[in-house]
């Protein structure tokens, strides 16, 4: 039975190399939690925060609570239609359709644009622009 001898480089002055890519990872991680704490920190509509209350009343026409503070999206006219006798709104780059109990009890918009609540990216209540 022979034995291998395996030599130690005990010269070598620079540790194991790391895999490449992991300070992309660290930063991408860094990234995303401050893009997150931005998220919270301008819940609704941070250039109309005196409407944060009335927005976080909102309910749809199943008394479902439109709004947890963070998932407002301000629709452009170009973003919302009306299809036959339903809504439908364009927020993820394709048309989906609001059923209609998904429409706010309260017929009044305070803001210009249509408003979507959305919910685990699920429409969760509706309120198109031209109500009053």
């Amino acid at each position: 039975m022979a034995w291998e001898i395996q030599e130690l480089d005990w010269n070598r002055s620079q540790p194991p190399d790391k895999p490449k890519g992991s300070w992309f990872w660290a930063l991408a991680i860094a990234v995303g939690l401050v893009l997150m704490g931005v998220g919270i920190a301008h819940a609704h509509s941070a250039d109309r925060p005196e409407l944060n209350d009335w927005l976080m009343a909102q309910r749809n026409q199943i008394d479902g609570v439109c709004c947890d503070g963070n998932d407002l999206v301000q629709l452009s006219d170009n973003q919302w239609r009306i299809q036959g006798d339903h809504y439908e709104v364009n927020w993820r780059g394709a048309w989906e359709e609001v059923p209609n109990y998904r429409l706010t009890k309260d017929p009044g918009n305070k803001f210009p644009t249509a408003l979507l609540w959305v919910y685990k990216q699920h429409v969760q209540c509706f309120k198109p622009a031209f109500l009053w």
